[in-house]
């Protein structure tokens, strides 16, 4: 099995500091260690499209907004303990299960759109200890 991290994060953070009028493509330079993760999709993936269809942030979100965001991910240390997480859920597995066959796991962390319907009601319900750890 192979854990692997798409590195976003130094990609998302040039997102909100680049002028507005590049911040389409800088989100699409971002966006491209994603190439492939769709495969069961049918035809080319648009991968910007994709972002704004999902729960991605918007480009429009203030600069200031984003970059809180992007602020509190890093201060959690996410891809980190994301990673760390995974390998130790896998070591259990397989101690748990000997002989079993895992998959190689690839894993995206994106910053989402706080004023999409789903983030509020996450947001609301979810315990505010688990960002701060």
């Amino acid at each position: 099995m192979t854990l692997s991290i798409v590195d976003t994060k130094n990609g998302l953070e040039a997102v909100p500091k680049a002028h507005e009028a590049e911040r389409t493509q800088t989100l699409r330079s971002a966006l491209t260690p994603l190439e492939g993760m769709f495969r069961y999709f049918p035809g080319e993936i648009d991968l910007l499209m994709m972002h704004s269809m999902s729960f991605g942030f918007s480009l429009d979100l203030p600069h200031e907004e984003t970059q809180q965001g992007l602020n509190l991910l890093h201060n959690a240390d996410a891809w980190e303990r994301v990673e760390t997480a995974l390998s130790t859920a896998a070591k259990h597995q397989l101690a748990a299960t000997a002989g079993i066959d895992i998959p190689d796991i690839k894993v995206l962390i994106m910053l989402g759109n706080p004023n999409h319907e789903y983030s509020e009601d996450s947001a609301a319900t979810a315990a505010p200890q688990a960002i701060s750890r």
